[in-house]
This record gives C-alpha cells, sequence and structure tokens, in this order.
C-alpha cells in the first residue's frame, strides 16, 4: 500500500464527520459543532469527495450510514481517542505508585559487594534516604 501524502487530506473533516456519522442529522451535528447548517453541509460534501462514498443516505427514518460509513465511525472512534491521549496533559508522577525501571548513572565510584552486587552504595545518601520514602523497592 502506498503512503498517503497528508497534504492533499483534509484532517479537520475528521471531527465534524464523526458528528454528523453519531447524530444521523446535519443540524444538529452543526449545532454541536456551533458552525452553520450550510457549514456542516459542505463538510460532508467534502468528506463524500475524500472518502469516494455518500455516507449517509436518506431512508425511512432520516439519515442512514452506508456500510462505509459504518467502518468509517468505527475508526474515527478510535482515531479520536489516540487524539486526545496524544493532546492530554501527561499524568502526574507518582513515585510511590511507579512501575518504571530507572537507572542512574553517575561519575562516584561505587564499591561492589562480595556477591558482586554494588547495590547503591555511590548514591548520595541524601538521595538513598529521600527515594527509599517515597519510592521503596
Amino acid at each position: 500500500m502506498d503512503a498517503i501524502d497528508f497534504r492533499t487530506v483534509d484532517l479537520n473533516l475528521l471531527a465534524p464527520l464523526r458528528v454528523l456519522l453519531v447524530e444521523r442529522h446535519v443540524t444538529r451535528s452543526a449545532e454541536k459543532l456551533g458552525i452553520s447548517q450550510p457549514a456542516m453541509s459542505a463538510s460532508l460534501a467534502r468528506s463524500r469527495t475524500l472518502f469516494r462514498d455518500q455516507l449517509l443516505v436518506r431512508g425511512a427514518k432520516g439519515l442512514v450510514l452506508t456500510p462505509r460509513a459504518d467502518q468509517l465511525l468505527e475508526q474515527l472512534d478510535h482515531v479520536m481517542a489516540v487524539i486526545g491521549e496524544m493532546v492530554s496533559l501527561p499524568m502526574e508522577f507518582a513515585p510511590e505508585t511507579s512501575q518504571r525501571t530507572f537507572t542512574l548513572h553517575g561519575n562516584r565510584p561505587v564499591a561492589a559487594t562480595p556477591d558482586g552486587d554494588s547495590g547503591d552504595q555511590g548514591l548520595d545518601p541524601a538521595f538513598r534516604c529521600q527515594s527509599q520514602q517515597t519510592a521503596p523497592l
């Protein structure tokens, strides 16, 4: 599969498209996004061109998703969740619950014990005391 040239893809269509596919109503979707109904209609028209599919078609009870739109909705849910994680603030570091492993490097000599373990003997005593209180092994 060839790489997509993202310069030719309007990624700004994805969020309105997801709202349209969930709401299945152009005016309600526009209101939810705080844009005009004509702007939402234009977004739908551009999305139809981008995906080469009608996406929403008139049915007996209003707009109905095409099979391609059904597939896109599932993918858009995933993409929006990933983007949400990417732009959300990172969690504050909590040393007492962290499962991360850290390797410390320094320029102080470290004396090894007879069994070959250097332990934390080369660490500054104040750091060693503080780290044992906040992040015990």
